[in-house]
């Protein structure tokens, strides 16, 4: 695999970078932009990927100046009842696990029909026709052509980064020394990162931390960020029937238009769908009808905070392979807490209808544990602990700016290095890591000071994405597109400086200050 040094030897090379697209709908406007702008800095050579051939052809025909080909990605069918030779697909699976150096568990992991098994906190997410039917070494055979397909694409066309890849695509690409970067929330505002592997990772945000060395200034934490806040915001309002009811219709007529299309095989069932809102609007009003506790309640008293977090989602499994337990991490930290401090726990909106009966209950009979009201602030509920315990959730990364003790069971996330927070491997370490957090001596100013200065670390690394998110695909402009090209071209080891900007890169960039909604 070639190695680069800047934009110059891009635009003189005999053969351009070459850089891998994975379509995602609501990323799809920005990365044909982003294209578009790099194109334009390097003379890069895109390539587009999808799994969907409908959506590629309809691209080409928008986006053929963009990108150079476009490519349908084998995954394989679900429902794989006669997946082929036995002793072949264990040989290959075999293979790629020495390969990888990771076991192909992990594969299965990230995907929310066939793994749903791995979510014991999201037993009533929609279940579709492979999750009933789909063998075990039917999965592992499908696996195997993915990754198939990966190894002979960075081979074949000299792929030199992968843009928004994820487990399928990251393993191949390290393998064969080919970069993976993917834009992903800093969970502050709406702030983006490029983040260096599959599991949201940034190499260098401790380098840069270390590096400043004066004070930094007070930076407020006012509100969930921007991604979180528009979620939360649209789900509260579905404890009203007439919410709910409008969802069905749409889900009925999205049913209607899947049943002319071939495979099915990916589609949640109709029923399970259905279901899943009614378990929702039901477990909502429960949840709001409880007379839980509120962070007035529990004001003034030692608590350390535990979030709950979604599943199934690839934010956590995903970013989480080695520990994804939430009810043992609940009931560990129930058991080591010290006399007189509390576990308060809150469950996440979006979780809303997936848990297993009687979850809520389960935790509800830890006599230290008090399970806050779900609409409560928690960026509140953790401004007001003593400690906060997660295992991947933003709130982790916003006690550790606050200067909040932090405590997690999470290997991965993004400031683990921090010195005040501890990440926990074995069962032991927890009383431990329990009373350094509750010691009062521990030191919340340094924390503090060390907190603001990981913010701004991160920041530094980051880039602005307006109104962008689910809620708005376009919410961005022109000079966003520029500021995430040039963090881009510098987190694969492009200075800034490096080649020119084209002046009027822009006339072939249909987001002229576009709006933000």
């Amino acid at each position: 695999m070639r190695v680069f040094g800047d934009c110059k030897r891009f635009m003189t090379k005999t053969k351009p970078m070459n850089l891998a697209v994975v379509d995602q709908a609501v990323r799809s406007a920005f990365h044909a932009d982003l294209a578009r702008y790099l194109k334009k800095r390097c003379g890069a050579r895109f390539h587009l990927y999808s799994p969907n051939a409908e959506s590629l052809q309809r691209q080409k025909q928008d986006l053929s100046d963009v990108y150079d080909s476009f490519n349908v990605v084998d995954v394989g069918e679900r429902v794989a009842q006669h997946p082929g030779d036995e002793a072949e697909i264990i040989r290959r699976a075999t293979y790629y696990e020495e390969r990888y150096g990771v076991p192909f568990g992990w594969f299965r992991i990230i995907d929310r029909a066939v793994g749903l098994g791995f979510s014991p906190g999201g037993y009533y997410h929609p279940r579709s026709v492979s999750t009933d039917k789909a063998p075990d070494l039917g999965i592992v055979a499908n696996n195997i052509r993915q990754l198939d397909f990966w190894e002979r694409e960075i081979q074949e066309k000299e792929i030199d980064v992968i843009i928004n890849g994820f487990y399928f695509e990251y393993f191949p690409a390290k393998a064969n020394g080919c970069k993976l970067r993917t834009a992903l929330s800093s969970r502050n505002e709406n702030y983006y990162f490029w983040a260096d592997n599959c599991f949201g990772e940034l190499a260098e945000l401790e380098k840069t931390y270390t590096n400043i060395t004066q004070p930094v200034a007070e930076i407020s934490l006012d509100d969930a960020p921007v991604l979180n806040r528009k979620q939360l915001d649209k789900i509260v309002d579905r404890s009203k029937a007439y919410v709910q009811f409008a969802r069905m219709v749409r889900i009925a007529v999205r049913h209607s238009y899947r049943l002319f299309k071939s495979d099915k095989s990916k589609q949640y069932r109709f029923t399970s769908d259905i279901a899943s809102l009614w378990r929702e609007w039901r477990v909502l009003r429960r949840l709001y009808g409880m007379g839980l506790p509120k962070a007035a309640d529990i004001a003034g008293k030692d608590y350390v905070y535990y979030a709950l977090q979604v599943e199934p989602e690839s934010n956590f499994q995903g970013y989480s392979p080695e520990y994804f337990y939430q009810l043992s991490a609940i009931i560990s930290l129930a058991r080591d807490l010290p006399a007189g401090v509390a576990l308060v726990v809150k469950e996440h909106l979006p979780a809303a209808g997936r848990r297993p009966d009687l979850f809520h209950k389960q935790i509800q009979l830890l006599k230290n544990v008090v399970f806050v009201d779900v609409r409560e602030s928690g960026l509140e509920l953790a401004r007001n602990a003593r400690a906060v315990a997660t295992i991947n959730g933003t709130v982790g990364q916003e006690a550790a700016v606050m200067g909040k003790p932090v405590i997690t069971f999470g290997r991965r996330n993004l400031y683990n290095f921090l010195p005040h927070v501890r990440m926990i491997q074995k069962e032991e370490d927890l009383y431990p890591a329990l009373r350094w957090a509750l010691s009062p001596e521990f030191d919340a100013g340094q924390a503090k000071r060390d907190g603001l200065r990981y913010l701004a670390a991160l920041r530094q690394h980051s880039f602005p994405m307006e109104d962008f998110g689910f809620h708005n695909p376009h919410g961005y402009t022109r000079i966003t597109v520029e500021q995430a090209a040039e963090q881009f071209l510098c987190s694969i080891g492009v200075s800034a400086a490096d080649g020119a900007v084209p002046p009027k890169w822009q006339a072939g960039l249909d987001v002229t200050e576009r709006s933000i909604a």
